[in-house]
């Protein structure tokens, strides 16, 4: 059977699932940043430990790709109502 591939509309984000990436991205910066600490108190870097570092670094970005996703998919969608508006 042939056709066409039309990918669904991406779901608007609500407030609460921006909060909630927000929160997670605060959390995740106060862990690395309690990480780094304890990984520089002793003054020795061992290669386990930036591994470590890295990984959760790495988390806390992509947490932060997921809030700017989940602020993006906020934008106003033009509807019929307001794109008549514009019109007239």
């Amino acid at each position: 059977m042939n056709g066409v591939f039309v990918p669904l509309p991406a779901a608007e984000a609500t407030d609460q699932d921006v909060y909630a990436a927000l929160v997670t991205v605060v959390e995740e910066i106060g862990q690395d940043s309690s990480l780094v600490r304890r990984v520089l108190a002793d003054g020795y870097v061992t290669e386990d430990e930036v591994i470590e570092a890295e990984r959760e670094i790495d988390q806390t970005i992509a947490s932060a790709v997921a809030l700017k996703a989940a602020i993006r998919a906020k934008v106003a969608k033009p509807s019929l109502l307001t794109s008549a508006r514009v019109l007239a």
